[in-house]
This record gives C-alpha cells, structure tokens and sequence, in this order.
C-alpha cells in the first residue's frame, strides 16, 4: 500500500521564510524516502490546502499540521479545505490521517527551554534578574490557539530559569507591549514561539517589543532585551513530524532516497509521455506555463541558462526568493537557470518544484476528469473569512479577476470557460486561490 505524508503550513504573501522552513523539511524527508510521495500545502501559497490532495496517488495519506497551536487553522481551516472529517478520514480505497498540530508535541518543550538557556548563557544572565516571555500568534477567532504558548510558559516557569515567565500574543491579549508592565526583572528574554523567521519573527514581534530593526537585543524602556530565534529551526522538528506521523499507525521508515524523489505523482505519466511524444514528433518541446520541457533539459521559454541547477532546493530558492514570489504561476518566472535531465522521470518532479499543483490539474482537465469549483463555494467554505466577496456583483467580480489574474500563468476556469489551446503554456485554474480572494478582498474594503 502506497503512503503521501503532508506537512501543511500557513505560508505567506509577504516572506519567503515561513513557507521556506517547510519546503525544508519537505525535502529532508524526501531524502529520507520515508514515503512515495512527500509534500506541503498552505493557506497563503501553492499548493494551497484545497489542492493537495488530489495531487497524491497514495492510498494512505497523513497530513502533519505544522503550526504552534492547534486553533483555528488546524480546527476549521484545515479541515474544511480538505473535505477531512477528524482524526481518520476514509474516502472510497483513500485512507486520510490528519495529526495533531506539532506544537502540541511534548518534544517542542525541549526547544523552548534550550533557547532561554543558551540566552542566559550567552548574555551571563543570572535568574533573579531575568524575566522570560514566550510570545505566540494566537487569534480571536479560537480560545484554545493560547493554550500551547500558556503551557510553554508553565514549562519554564517549572523548570525556575528565570524569576518571571509570560505568556503574549501577536493578535491576541494579553498583547506584547504588555510585557513590560507584566514583568520586573532587568533583563527580559523573548522566545517567539513560531515554526520560521518569517514577517510576524522578523518584523512584527520585534517592532511590538520595541526593538530596533535587525537588533536583537536591545535596552527598551529600561530594561535589558534578549530576542532570541524561533523554535522552528531546530533539527528536532523533523523528529517530531516523524512521531506524529507513526503515531497514527502507518510506518514511515527511513530509506534514503535520490534527487527528485518523492513529489506528488498525478499526472506525472502523462507528462512524460506529451515531452517524449512531442520530442518523437517533431523534435521540439512541450510548453509548461512558461517552462519549456524536452528529454534531455528543462529551462524557461527564452532562458539565458546562467545558472545550472541539479536540486530542488536550489531551484526553489532560486524562483521564489529573489525576489520573493508568493504565487508561484505568476508569469515574472526568472529566466536564467537550466535543468539538465538525466531521466526522462525527472521531468515531472522539476514541474512540481517550479509550478507546485499544477501538474495535477493539466492532467485533469486534459484527461476530461477536472472538477470546477466556484467562487461562491470557496467563499463560504472559509467560515465568513472573505465574506465581503458575497456581496460582489457580476461586474466587480469580471473586473477583480481582469486585475488579479491577468498576471498568472493559469487561466480562471472557475470564472468561465476558455480554451487553453488558445493560450500556449496556459494551465487550467480550476479554482480562486487565496492570493485572488485576499486581494480581492482587501480591492472591495478600499472601495468603502
């Protein structure tokens, strides 16, 4: 029986980081050839939590949540996209596990004790005179997304490292600025409790703290500041992805594996087949968005082949962080890198790395076997979160889509049918992606 393990994060339109910490580990477990196919989904990039699964050709699928809390993402985002319902989800011969958040992990104690200790050690704190706050997201949305960071912090106030520990919350109370009128000590460790240094690690925490840019101590209204990093970084988090994911029973044993092994396999043959039959043919290529794939290299239409890449993640990094690319079949793809192909099945696993998901949907909807889903069904799967939508006429919804998708490789099928052949390189879009429901959403709030 073929097995898919899932890391689902929340990702980002602003920073390469929170999504990069996951593709990391991502590939570490492909590595590891711990299962045929190994991948992530997110909230805020590609693929997205709704598009995941049926890019898996596994019988058995468990899907990790990689968040610090279980709360409303984990609760009711999650599970709403993926159609999951609880712990065991049995879909026709598809079996579907979905794990506990990893903050609930006992091991993550150890990581939030281990950084407030190497700061103390560090900076020669003494515990009398330090204060230690853990500091997590937390929402109004959820009561329990406070309860891990609340527990963290009854971990070390137990273990007495320091003569004051609490807890606070980007979006949630008691807030950060609190801190400072909550603890006396003159010297105040910061633990942010969050998996990556993205936005809220490297902007939003340390300006609610007061510190100066890309300063990570500081004195602050009097008192001495240590910011120490997130607790996603440690190595230890692919061990516990690991436990939570044998936790359920299914057998995740460590093989290690070649290059480019491992990626979602829908609709892997088939491509395979168009590149070697368009080779055959006519001795050309076969254009993917704006990828051009031949058997022996792939690289994008009117490539300069500066750079030569033969891992995922150097290409990952290479199209999505300089700049940083949150959509990634946004039509700005670098055009300076090559592929060279060793085997014809590479093809399929360098598509995935540059156009996460999308391999799926062309197969579908050239297979004839694609479903459509419309915008107003993604709207009120999302529990009012893009309420304003509903409210969009048909007019304002042509015109969010002229000025959303136009830049996009993918072609709105969800808002009318086109024919691809007319569009070279077009893949199907066969649903509204966040990017197009959050700026939509924040077009219609300006308009008043």
């Amino acid at each position: 029986m073929s097995t898919a393990l899932v890391l689902a994060g929340h990702g980002s339109h602003i920073s390469p980081e929170t999504a990069g910490i996951v593709w990391g580990y991502v590939d570490a477990l492909r590595r590891m050839g711990v299962a045929e196919e190994v991948t992530a989904a997110f909230w805020k990039e590609q693929p997205e939590f709704a598009q995941v699964l049926g890019t898996l050709m596994a019988e058995t699928i468990v899907v990790v949540p990689l968040f610090t809390a279980t709360g409303f993402y984990t609760n009711k985002v999650i599970p709403a996209a993926m159609g999951l319902d609880g712990p065991v989800t049995q879909r026709g011969n598809r079996t579907i596990h979905y794990t506990p958040a990893l903050g609930t992990h006992p091991m993550l104690d150890d990581i939030v004790t281990r950084r407030v200790k190497d700061a103390m050690q560090a900076y020669d704190l003494l515990p009398q005179q330090t204060a230690v706050a853990i500091i997590g997201h937390g929402t109004r949305r959820s009561e329990t997304t406070r309860l891990t960071t609340q527990n963290q912090a009854e971990t070390v106030r137990r273990a007495g490292l320091a003569a004051q520990v609490v807890d606070a919350y980007l979006d949630d109370d008691p807030d950060i600025p609190s801190i400072y009128q909550r603890t006396e000590a003159q010297n105040l460790v910061v633990v942010p409790y969050f998996l990556a240094s993205g936005s809220h690690v490297t902007y939003d925490v340390p300006r609610a703290l007061g510190l100066p840019d890309d300063e990570m101590t500081a004195q602050v209204q009097g008192r001495h500041v240590y910011y120490t990093a997130p607790i996603g970084t440690a190595d230890v988090i692919l061990q516990v992805i690991l436990e939570l994911a044998r936790a359920t029973g299914v057998s995740f044993e460590i093989n290690e594996a070649p290059l480019w092994y491992g990626m979602p396999r829908v609709g892997a043959a088939a491509l395979v087949q168009a590149v070697l039959l368009k080779n055959a043919q006519q001795r050309g290529a076969v254009q993917f968005g704006q990828l051009r794939l031949t058997p022996n290299v792939v690289h994008p239409v009117g490539s300069s082949d500066a750079y030569v890449f033969i891992t995922p993640n150097q290409l990952r990094s290479h199209i999505r962080e300089n700049p940083f690319r949150p959509l990634a079949t946004s039509d700005d793809l670098p055009r300076d890198w090559v592929v060279p192909i060793d085997d014809v099945q590479q093809i399929p696993a360098i598509v995935e790395t540059v156009y996460p998901g999308a391999l799926a949907e062309w197969a579908n909807h050239y297979a004839q076997a694609a479903t459509i889903t419309p915008l107003t069904e993604v709207v009120s799967r999302h529990e009012g979160m893009f309420h304003h939508l509903t409210q969009a006429t048909e007019s304002m919804v042509n015109q969010l889509v002229a000025t959303m998708c136009g830049r996009c490789v993918k072609v709105p099928l969800w808002h009318a049918t086109t024919d691809l052949t007319a569009n070279s390189g077009s893949l199907p879009c066969l649903s509204p992606c966040n990017t197009f429901l959050s700026r939509s959403k924040e077009a219609l709030i300006n308009e008043g």
